[in-house]
């Protein structure tokens, strides 16, 4: 949230800017300190990696070249255990994918090669992964034994991060099995426009950044960017309206179950679209998160001040809101 900060506040003074910096420092040491000594957990939202891809960010933009190094170069140690044949995860929450992202967030600051090439190889694995189920979707992965659609745990998010590998994106076949996967996405849709969490899952009922239409949405927009069809952007446009009627939700102010996460669907559509209808959608769901009713209603999470779950997300939301220009946390588009 505070690096988020500070690079939304850049024409800030640097006693601001410094401000934001040293709490971004300071949070991020405690996590550091927390860190378990096996470090099994290999993703940007909940892992170690994840720790590491800030660090290596922090550190560059403290100045901290060498510090910056350790950082990345302890990222890049998990690459052996994400390629083994014991992880058997694929997901973005707590799998490859996952790794990827962190991987990708890191490239973002240095520009280091060995970030992407890295990324690559976890990539070209995660297509394998994708054809060994047998299915009419081209790719499909399992998580607890489901086959789950959307970003957190399943295949939307996965193709997602697929989607920020240059050398994967410019591999025809695999741009071909990426296509015929969003169309074998969208036969799934119900009626109203949503999505099931979940292959054979036939209840029409969550919606949010974890499953539904705002699990999807995000995957179907930079599709749209990427492949230049209409027919995933009327796909992300259907999302939205589900998530205008259905997605206020009383689960907390956060990211993944949240009124942020909602809200950021239509920030990003006013951001293609340039329809101020999306940006007053997105303003009523902001207002009513902050308003007496909201606070009445809306329930308190387990971490209630966190990225994903509590407030830190929302903040990054608010932030957005006033610059118009939507930057998802670990998810842009």
């Amino acid at each position: 949230m505070y690096l988020r900060l500070l690079e939304k506040n850049q024409d800030s003074s640097e006693k601001e800017k410094q401000n934001f910096l040293s709490k971004s420092l300071e949070y991020f040491h405690i996590s550091e300190k927390m860190m378990g000594v096996k470090r099994k957990k290999v993703t940007l939202v909940f892992g170690e990696a994840g720790i590491f891809a800030l660090g290596t960010a922090l550190s560059l933009i403290k100045g901290d070249q060498e510090q910056s190094n350790k950082y990345e170069e302890e990222l890049l140690n998990f690459e052996s255990t994400v390629l083994s044949k014991e992880f058997d995860s694929n997901e973005i929450l707590y799998g490859r994918a996952g790794y990827i992202s962190a991987l990708v967030f890191a490239y973002k600051y240095t520009m280091n090669s060995k970030l992407l090439e890295t990324a690559e190889k976890i990539a070209r694995l995660l297509i394998k992964e994708g054809k060994k189920l047998q299915s009419p979707s081209p790719l499909m992965y399992e998580w607890h034994q489901s086959r789950y659609l959307g970003a957190a745990h399943g295949v939307a998010g996965i193709l997602w991060t697929l989607f920020m590998i240059p050398n994967i994106m410019n591999d025809k076949e695999i741009r071909k099995d990426i296509i015929g996967t969003l169309d074998y996405l969208i036969t799934l849709s119900f009626p109203s426009g949503n999505f099931p969490t979940s292959v054979g899952r036939e209840r029409d009922e969550l919606v949010q950044f974890c499953h539904g239409a705002p699990a999807v949405f995000f995957t179907f927009l930079k599709a749209y960017e990427i492949f230049k069809d209409k027919k995933y952007l009327e796909v992300a446009i259907k999302c939205g309206r589900v998530t205008y009627e259905r997605g206020l939700l009383k689960k907390g102010l956060g990211l993944c179950h949240g009124i942020s996460g909602n809200g950021y669907v239509f920030l990003y559509l006013y951001s293609i679209t340039k329809e101020e209808k999306y940006y007053s959608w997105a303003q009523q769901f902001c207002e009513f998160s902050w308003s007496k009713i909201g606070l009445s209603t809306i329930e308190h999470p387990d971490d209630p001040y966190s990225l994903f779950n509590g407030l830190g997300g929302a903040v990054c939301f608010y932030v957005d809101m006033l610059s118009k220009i939507p930057k998802f946390p670990c998810f842009d588009v």
